[in-house]
């Protein structure tokens, strides 16, 4: 996530721990890109102020809000209150979006095998069918899986169910459904 206060602005990391606000986790002000403490990349812009600020999600930085100014300017005691204000928000969002995310993935899926549930394969068939998609149903089975389980005990079965959930997802296109 990088914004920037002026037009054509822009900070030319390519790593996000190339960059020593992201590494710090923490706000970074370059009162000029010419004194030796500034960002090195601030050099390659010429000379001008910067406050660097990391986009926290549960603690770790995600992106940087990048702001540069002129190099007689200065952000006022405002605006740094509204551009805090501001990555708190973006930070809060993106932690919810991805706290959502997980816990859709989670609903959505086996915790063993990490395939879709019935409840989740079920509604992506019917969603096939909906939309006219051609599509087969290929079913598999583990023979005397009962008396694998009861005889090398749920560490070997639950091994064994991973294995052919792999097995099955190395087999086939990327976009078809296991």
């Amino acid at each position: 996530i990088v914004a920037v206060a002026n037009e054509g602005a822009g900070c030319p990391v390519e790593e996000a721990l190339d960059c020593p606000a992201i590494r710090a986790a923490q706000t970074l002000h370059f009162s000029s890109s010419d004194h030796l403490d500034a960002c090195p990349h601030l050099r390659e812009r010429g000379p001008c102020v910067a406050r660097c600020q990391p986009v926290l999600v549960g603690g770790q930085a995600v992106g940087v809000l990048h702001s540069m100014l002129g190099p007689n300017d200065g952000l006022d005691p405002r605006a740094e209150a509204m551009l805090d204000h501001m990555i708190e928000q973006v930070g809060s969002r993106l932690s919810l979006l991805r706290s959502s995310a997980e816990t859709q993935l989670a609903a959505a899926t086996d915790p063993l095998t990490g395939l879709l549930n019935r409840r989740s394969f079920d509604a992506r068939v019917r969603a096939l069918a909906r939309a006219g998609t051609d599509y087969a149903v290929v079913l598999a089975d583990i023979d005397h899986f009962k008396e694998l389980n009861d005889t090398y005990g749920h560490d070997v079965g639950d091994r064994a169910l991973r294995t052919m959930a792999h097995a099955m997802r190395s087999s086939v296109r990327p976009e078809d459904i296991v």
